[in-house]
């Protein structure tokens, strides 16, 4: 089997925990399999530069630690920038793949022109990464930056709804170069009954129905929905029990409002898991 590599720029990787995080690790730690080795750039946050080898693909960890957001945005960006430079002279790369949009997504665009290569971009967090509920939330320069990066890929990737509805704000459809590729959990009816049952009897629950969340507690999650949700059908099925897994800093707003609608024996939560 022949070897294909890809170039992946990500503003953030593990140690830093999130769904981003995880949907990386998740899909660049497969790739292998199917003979696509990986190499991941990334700001390095906490000292010295280093390359850190795990399952199936290398992390680049380039940049230092700075106060000033405005000066490690930008010095990190070139910190990235060259680390590229370096690794495109060593490696034929088959793909750039700009994780986020906006804060690697000119260096992306850059070092995809200059080797001919296709750009894939995937979408989070409207476009930055932050913990915000709409495009508006952003300043007014990074719109129009983000839809440049989109116009300037060969494809672009969503994991969610939110996303899909991101780029329709954009440009008012769903773009032809844009694919779903849903993140979650595999499909309940391939995971046998008795690993089902297990996992009920470990969360202490066997008799119960179960649905199950899990996600950082904040607005854009719409866990209030859920808990909107989880009165309607506590009322027509009392059998059921809602588990909420996470931390956030809405998570206490959460619980007072399960508690106001007198949902606490039915919607349970059950903190931060691995």
């Amino acid at each position: 089997m022949n070897t294909l590599k890809i170039l992946v720029f990500a503003p953030t990787y593990y140690p830093q925990m999130g769904g981003g995080e995880r949907s990386m690790y998740e899909l660049y730690s497969r790739l292998p399999s199917l003979g696509i080795n990986v190499d991941l750039i990334t700001p390095n946050l906490g000292g010295k530069e280093f390359e850190e080898p795990v399952t199936g693909f290398k992390i680049y960890r380039v940049g230092k630690k700075r106060k000033n957001l405005i000066a490690k945005f930008l010095l990190n960006q070139l910190a990235q920038y060259n680390k590229a430079k370096q690794l495109i002279k060593e490696n034929d790369y088959y793909l750039v793949h700009n994780q986020f949009v906006l804060p690697n997504g000119i260096v992306s665009y850059l070092i995809s022109r200059e080797i001919h290569k296709p750009l894939i971009t995937s979408e989070h967090h409207y476009g930055t990464g932050r913990d915000i509920s709409s495009p508006e939330d952003n300043p007014k320069f990074v719109n129009p930056i983000i839809r440049f990066i989109f116009r300037k890929s060969d494809l672009i990737i969503t994991t969610g709804l939110t996303q899909d509805n991101y780029l329709r704000w954009h440009f008012g459809a769903y773009p032809k170069n844009a694919i779903a590729i849903r993140l979650g959990s595999p499909d309940i009816k391939s995971i046998p009954e008795e690993q089902k049952l297990n996992i009920k009897e470990k969360l202490g629950y066997s008799n119960k129905k179960i649905v199950f969340s899990i996600g950082r507690i904040t607005t854009r999650k719409y866990f209030n929905e859920m808990i909107s949700a989880a009165q309607i059908v506590c009322e027509k099925i009392p059998n059921v029990l809602f588990i909420i897994a996470g931390k956030g800093e809405d998570l206490e707003c959460l619980r007072k409002e399960v508690i106001d609608r007198k949902l606490d024996s039915s919607v349970k939560f059950i903190g931060f898991v691995d």
